[in-house]
């Protein structure tokens, strides 16, 4: 069933795009279609879901974080008295607008065209426009005026939240 349904949909996109492609598929998926199956499979790693400690990410010891320790201490020593870490009103349309300017500048300057983050951006876009449906939380990085960095979060229940975006001005 998966390998005639993974074939109806490539057929589908033959005829609309030159360049036949699905993404996003689920493990399981792929692993149901047949062992000598003719597609590429590939990993997005841009796409993975993490699982972090918080406790550990907020102490950041030992050589794991080494590199996010140099980082972190590079931007203290340029930035510490311009810097404010604020929680963001994701229900204004002034925020919703530094957030996409962000993403904007996120996109060049990782040379990602829009065709592969017009679903990033797409999603981005309508959780803003959704926000009040869900118990969200929003957190930036200004220099001065300008959002440099963001969060988007949701409370799941006490233990247990998600981010499902961030972003940062790599600059």
């Amino acid at each position: 069933e998966a390998a005639q349904t993974t074939q109806t949909l490539l057929n589908y996109q033959r005829g609309h795009s030159s360049s036949p492609a699905i993404s996003l598929l689920h493990e399981d998926t792929i692993n149901a279609l047949p062992k000598n199956h003719p597609y590429t499979v590939s990993e997005d790693r841009d796409n993975f879901d993490y699982v972090m400690d918080i406790d550990e990410l907020v102490a950041m010891k030992g050589t794991k974080y080494l590199k996010k320790r140099t980082k972190v201490h590079a931007f203290e020593r340029e930035y510490e008295t311009q810097t404010q870490v604020k929680l963001l009103d994701l229900y204004t349309p002034t925020v919703h607008a530094s957030i996409i300017a962000l993403f904007l500048r996120w996109e060049k300057q990782r040379n990602r065209t829009r065709v592969d983050t017009q679903r990033e951006l797409d999603a981005i876009q309508k959780l803003l426009r959704s926000a009040k449906k869900f118990s969200l939380h929003g957190i930036g990085i200004l220099v001065g005026k300008n959002l440099i960095a963001f969060a988007i979060d949701e409370v799941i229940h006490a233990d247990h939240g998600v981010t499902h975006f961030e972003k940062a001005d790599m600059q």
